[in-house]
């Protein structure tokens, strides 16, 4: 098919130009791209990559509210993504996204199903939804008495760290025996009381396969609610866009290869068991109001072995109770 002169279009959010580029457009694509551009009355013309994302974050994403009505933030709002990504945005439409030639393949195999699929507006709303499944916040916690009289075994030496960073040491039996003596008399008072340690996204401590389930999770209701066309046995997606999506985990860094369809209904089933144990929890401002954000509280003994699948065996919902009781000492911070 013959192309289209190449067109200047303007990149935008908001009304607001985040940056221009010079595009080519082939006959076959014109309409999966030509829905999003518009020409304003001095015949600028105007290509919108955010029509997908503000679908999703409009129709698409659970909204969840406190008792007072408030939505509550869920890690990553549409304007922070934006502000901090439109390089970012601009590389990689220039230098992958248009010259991919597997998604301009599934570009037009999605057309011959009535799905006009721009591959840009995807590409940056898949590039939202990578980050935000990163930005749920684990609370690590420090062991227990209990947690750390389990880790012990036939102690020898304890160590003794001063304010200033010296250490002090000791291999004195007596003294080992009534520090265990102690802690072991203590550790049921203490079960309830613990202390934060430091404070994590949850892909430092999950495996792939969980930002895998909650990338093709989220993708899946997008697709099905931006494309309303009749899909085979009520399916939530069709083959082929399951095809789509299982490249673009690969495209995104998310697996090393190309995955099978077989595998996407595995990660849909994952999906579902991890997210109970994705916990809201309210923390107080300071001022007598509250916040409420997913955030997740780990004892020791369930991140001290590295990254977990996060299963509802492996994180069980609420592995907290009421009336444990949680010391900050100085504001949390993310740990990069």
């Amino acid at each position: 098919m013959p192309v289209v002169h190449g067109i200047s279009v303007a990149l935008e959010y908001n009304n607001v130009v985040c940056w221009c580029v010079y595009i080519y457009i082939t006959y076959d694509t014109m309409d999966s791209f030509g829905q999003h551009i518009m020409v304003d009355d001095n015949g600028n013309a105007h290509f919108t990559i955010f029509d997908y994302l503000e679908f999703y974050d409009e129709k698409v994403r659970s909204r969840l509210t406190d008792e007072e009505g408030r939505e509550i933030y869920d890690g990553l709002t549409i304007d922070e993504f934006i502000n901090g990504h439109c390089n970012d945005i601009l590389e990689a439409v220039t230098k992958k996204v248009i010259t991919d030639k597997r998604l301009e393949k599934l570009q037009d195999e999605l057309i011959d199903e009535g799905k006009q699929v721009c591959m840009i507006n995807l590409y940056v709303l898949c590039m939202y939804l990578v980050e935000r499944n990163r930005k749920h916040y684990v609370f690590l916690l420090k062991p227990t008495i209990g947690e750390t009289l389990a880790e012990l075994k036939n102690v020898v030496k304890v160590t003794f760290t001063n304010d200033d960073g010296t250490t002090v040491e000791s291999s004195s039996k007596l003294l080992i025996t009534k520090i265990l003596e102690m802690m072991e008399a203590n550790k049921e008072i203490y079960a309830t009381n613990r202390e934060f340690m430091r404070l994590v996204t949850w892909d430092k401590l999950t495996n792939n396969a969980i930002m895998q389930s909650c990338f093709v999770y989220d993708l899946s209701q997008f697709m099905n609610k931006y494309f309303s066309v009749k899909r085979k046995k009520d399916a939530t997606v069709s083959t082929k866009e399951v095809e789509l999506i299982m490249y673009l985990l690969k495209f995104f860094g998310l697996s090393k290869v190309e995955l099978t369809n077989k595998r996407y209904w595995q990660l849909m089933n994952t999906y579902k068991r991890i997210k109970p144990n994705l916990d809201l929890c309210s923390f107080p401002t300071g001022d007598g109001d509250h916040i409420e954000m997913p955030a997740t509280f780990m004892p020791y003994s369930l991140w001290r072995k590295g990254k977990t699948n996060w299963t509802e065996d492996d994180v069980p919902n609420n592995c907290l109770k009421i009336g444990d009781t949680i010391k900050f000492y100085g504001k949390p911070t993310v740990e990069e």
